[in-house]
């Protein structure tokens, strides 16, 4: 998706500068290429790490270093996949802080079952060691074709 995001964002910007629509083809493969160049690597290191210490979510433009002792409740959330009006949403990762702010980890949407497993047994596993509460299951993180019944409500529906 950052290949095709970043190449033709570029391309297409490229075009504008250039006087489009008589730019040449040329100039789109370099900005195409331009743009992957920068998109690409950032979108290889997106995810979430839970540990002892704490979990960091890196997000495709800002990465989080959250302590336990910051979080109030993990739990999950929806985050906009697709366009900004009338686009879908899917379920991904979020931490609600004790400031009030809420973290989603875009990176979890759709993580396949074993990652899925993985994920919220480490976030139970840390979480109750730091006494950190969690409103979250496998179920809440699915995202795909089969209707699940998501055990636990997205973080924004909590006051």
């Amino acid at each position: 998706m950052s290949l095709g995001a970043g190449g033709c964002g570029t391309a297409y910007l490229a075009f504008q500068l250039t006087g489009a629509p008589g730019t040449s083809t040329r100039t789109f493969v370099i900005g195409f290429v331009a743009g992957s160049a920068l998109a690409v690597p950032r979108s290889l290191i997106v995810g979430a790490a839970v540990d002892a210490s704490g979990l960091t979510i890196r997000n495709y433009f800002r990465t989080y270093s959250i302590q336990w002792s910051d979080v109030a409740v993990v739990g999950w959330d929806r985050v906009a996949v697709g366009g900004r009006y009338g686009g879908a949403y899917a379920p991904a990762l979020a931490v609600r802080l004790r400031s009030g702010r809420t973290v989603k980890a875009r990176a979890t949407y759709g993580l396949l079952a074993a990652s899925r497993e993985r994920l919220v047994a480490a976030v139970e596993r840390y979480a109750a060691n730091s006494g950190v509460r969690v409103e979250l299951a496998e179920d809440d993180l699915y995202f795909g074709f089969k209707r699940v019944k998501r055990p636990h409500r997205p973080l924004t529906d909590f006051a």
